[in-house]
């Protein structure tokens, strides 16, 4: 009965998992207040109830600590943010966060004085019953929060606690092997399906989303996704689950045929990915799929090869010439992206400008604005982790940059250890990378691929130490295979 028990506490939070990447994955890109408030209420409330059928849920995340440690950490700020301190305070500390009421007081003053009463177009003076109209700048009040926008930094502080229920959720599916393949195949599934929604509308132009809402944006949606780079970032980050499960399946199979077969739909399911990218719309996709040949090659010489090893250098070389040529010439990355990274002011860096406060603070310290951006400046900036930085101040930026540099650190010994898991690493890795060129971290979906990805190949590390313990009678047994089974037979391979 406590078996059954445990099964039953792990659906709960499988179910709530299952259905939220199944919204958030074709409510248009999850972009709009309707269905990210959906998704946080679903998180929220699943969490809630998952963990009041199971109390062990409330503890301290393992494999995704270091996210959860970020989001804390981004939380704990985000609190400080909003409390308010003495006016007088910040004046003694000459900070922007008051002297923009006191330049407004001046500003008004000046637009009252005696060189504002004439008017411009003869020598008569304005009527004296312009300076009796109240005054339109508002007094400075006499507690103030650090934070320019206060309730943006609220709404932002219920998205971080829906995103820390998501990784509760997800520790929790992950001490059930069994309910974790199945979390990855509806995923790697969902993922698939996306594909071949925008496989379609490539096909067939469409002026509506999945045919049903009309939208401008529509001709270069990808999928449900109205923001193409969202779509394949997804896409890219899901599919790799198939690959993943395909590549373990078929090391099992005794039969040739079925072997191949298994690889041969694997095959197509990839040729899909590279076709869906070949006629994308986004250009920084390419990345992730750039990293695979160089996993698969890693993969080989860590097995012993060392044709394989000359031929790791030499494509890494190729890869990184074409990056920095890329970067410097803007072929894959638009050049006003990086631009405008430029314009990030650094003298609120201890505690930032408030989160969320970006759409309502940038375009006041912009100082140098690309010319390829003609209508308005983004709500988001194209770049994670100055955004972090611009919203948040340098702690959180710097605890993103290790929560990334260890994403590489996993992704490398995924291609190191596991025998499938080299597939899940090139995701990984080029989702890390290709955050530092658009705002893939404020789409829910996304975050959650992102998240699943870091759960298997951390799950894979944290393994790694116990890899030759029991290795024969795992290969020879015919019951399911423990969730270190990966490792497990690395070792015996070796």
């Amino acid at each position: 009965m406590a078996w059954l028990s445990f099964k039953r506490r792990c659906m709960i939070a499988l179910a709530v998992l299952s259905l939220f990447f199944a919204f958030s994955s074709f409510a248009f890109g999850c972009m709009e207040g309707w269905s990210i408030g959906v998704c946080e209420v679903l998180l929220l409330g699943g969490v809630a109830l998952a963990g009041w059928r199971d109390r062990s849920l409330w503890c301290w995340p393992r494999r995704l600590g270091l996210p959860a440690l970020f989001v804390a950490a981004l939380a704990g700020v985000g609190l400080l943010q909003l409390v308010p301190l003495p006016a007088g305070l910040w004046r003694a500390c000459r900070a922007e966060r008051v002297a923009i009421y006191d330049e407004g007081d001046k500003a008004e003053a000046l637009l009252r004085s005696d060189a504002y009463r004439w008017d411009a177009f003869s020598s008569a003076p304005a009527p004296p019953a312009r300076d009796a109209s109240p005054a339109l700048t508002p007094a400075a009040p006499g507690w103030i929060p650090a934070s320019f926008t206060p309730l943006a930094t609220v709404r932002s502080l219920l998205a971080l606690a829906a995103a820390f229920c998501l990784i509760l959720l997800l520790e929790r599916v992950a001490r059930d092997e069994q309910r974790l393949q199945k979390l990855l195949f509806v995923v790697g599934g969902l993922g698939l399906a996306v594909a071949l929604v925008a496989l379609v509308q490539y096909a067939e132009p469409k002026s509506k989303l999945l045919g049903i809402r009309a939208s401008p944006f529509a001709y270069r949606a990808f999928g449900p996704f109205v923001n193409p780079n969202h779509g394949e970032a997804f896409v890219n980050l899901t599919l790799p689950l198939l690959y993943y499960l395909l590549w373990r399946r078929s090391l099992r199979e005794a039969g040739l045929g079925n072997r191949w077969g298994l690889r041969a739909l694997m095959a197509g399911i990839f040729i899909l990915h590279v076709v869906l990218l070949a006629f994308s719309h986004s250009r920084g996709a390419f990345l992730a799929l750039a990293l695979y040949p160089l996993a698969i090659l890693g993969h080989w010489a860590f097995k012993g090869s060392r044709a394989a090893w000359t031929a790791v250098v030499l494509y890494a070389l190729v890869l990184a010439a074409g990056v920095f040529f890329a970067l410097a010439t803007g072929a894959i990355f638009e050049s006003g992206r990086v631009e405008l990274n430029a314009n990030v002011p650094v003298r609120h860096f201890l505690i930032g400008q408030g989160l969320g406060s970006f759409e309502a603070r940038f375009p006041a310290v912009v100082t140098d604005f690309p010319l390829v951006y003609t209508t308005k400046v983004n709500t988001h900036l194209e770049d994670e982790y100055l955004q972090t930085f611009f919203e948040a101040g340098l702690l959180p930026a710097l605890l993103l940059l290790a929560a990334a540099g260890w994403a590489l650190v996993l992704a490398l010994r995924g291609v190191r250890l596991g025998r499938a898991s080299f597939w899940l690493a090139p995701a990984l890795a080029g989702e890390t990378a290709h955050a530092a060129v658009d705002f893939t971290g404020h789409v829910f979906p996304v975050v959650g691929a992102y998240l699943l990805l870091w759960l298997m190949l951390s799950r894979l590390d944290a393994k790694g130490d116990h890899r030759g313990r029991h290795h024969g009678r795992a290969d020879r047994s015919s019951a399911p295979l423990p969730p270190d089974a990966e490792v497990v037979l690395v070792g015996s391979q070796r």
